[in-house]
């Protein structure tokens, strides 16, 4: 995104830390569903 049009609300959206961020996210809530689902043990889900 371009600076000067951009608001820093916006502008942080898009960095690469909350990227990343949402990767974790994203991570975590598959290692969940897979732990639901009885194919990861729970002790692995940290």
């Amino acid at each position: 995104m371009i600076g000067r049009y951009t608001r820093p609300e916006m502008r942080d959206i898009w960095t690469e830390q909350r990227k990343l961020e949402i990767w974790l996210d994203i991570e975590l809530l598959a290692a969940e569903a897979l732990c639901d689902e009885g194919l990861v043990p729970k002790k692995h889900l940290k």
